[in-house]
């Protein structure tokens, strides 16, 4: 029974059109990652800034700078000094 050259064609066709969308798939992940990681970076990067000129506007009021204290750095309460 001799082959279908139709048939033959269609799954070449088809072939194709799926290794293209595949690759089209992957192109598309990783511009969304790389976009996620830029937006991420720049948010950071923002948010840092905002720390820095708030620091820098409480010590031009003559304010002390706001520091973060965590509760495991010491074993003694907040105000006990040993």
């Amino acid at each position: 029974m001799p082959r279908d050259p139709q048939a033959s064609n269609w799954s070449r066709v088809r072939s194709a059109l799926f290794s293209d969308t595949a690759l089209a798939l992957l192109l598309v992940i990783c511009i969304v990652a790389l976009a996620s990681v830029v937006s991420y970076a720049f948010v950071q990067s923002a948010l840092a800034y905002l720390d820095w000129l708030d620091c820098g506007l409480r010590q031009s009021r003559g304010a002390e700078p706001a520091r973060i204290v965590s509760s495991f750095s010491s074993s003694s309460p907040p105000g006990v000094s040993t």
